[in-house]
């Protein structure tokens, strides 16, 4: 599962590129992400 500590993302969608489409979006400044997407 995937957890972000959004008191350290900046939004730079750097997290968008290294994951499998569809996992993590970056949508109107906001990090949204579907864990159940995620493979362990």
């Amino acid at each position: 599962m995937i957890q972000v500590d959004y008191d350290l993302c900046d939004y730079c969608g750097a997290c968008v590129g290294t994951c499998p489409p569809s996992v993590i979006h970056l949508l109107d400044a906001k990090l949204i992400v579907d864990n159940t997407q995620c493979t362990d």
